[in-house]
């Protein structure tokens, strides 16, 4: 796994874009550009998520109020390391992203009263050519 870190931010564009109790961690825009580049070359075009509405990003809430929202905001501009994996994944047939892990962010949720979570993940951009995946094949649901 590789390392690197990200700025976390609360509600970005609220109003503008999407509902509050979203937090963001803004990553380095060369991630999503380097991994579509990658992609492309073995044939899988992508929409880069870099320059997209909110640019190269790990998701760590997603419009869920928090239990504790005595902590909501607290780490606003807080530098936050986290480790992602080179491999790249596109396996629900939408988007393309790179799986994430990061205890600081786990650690930023339990604080708001959210359960940790294990993995995250990075969005390299939507698929040009999306495709249907039949889950139920895998005995999924």
């Amino acid at each position: 796994m590789f390392s690197t870190t990200g700025t976390l931010h609360y509600d970005p564009q609220a109003g503008k874009t999407f509902d509050l109790w979203w937090a963001l961690l803004q990553c380095d825009e060369q991630l999503a550009e380097y991994y579509a580049w990658l992609l492309k070359r073995r044939g899988v075009e992508v929409h880069s998520n870099a320059k997209g509405l909110w640019g190269t990003h790990v998701s760590v809430l997603k419009g869920d109020p928090p239990p504790n929202p005595e902590a909501w905001g607290k780490y606003e501009g807080f530098e936050v390391e986290f480790h992602y994996n080179h491999l790249i994944r596109y396996d629900n047939g939408k988007h393309a992203w790179t799986d994430v892990y990061s205890e600081q962010l786990s650690e930023i949720r339990m604080e708001l009263g959210f359960t940790a979570k294990p993995w995250y993940h990075l969005t390299v951009g939507r698929l040009v050519r999306p495709y249907e995946v039949d889950f139920a094949k895998y005995g999924i649901t």
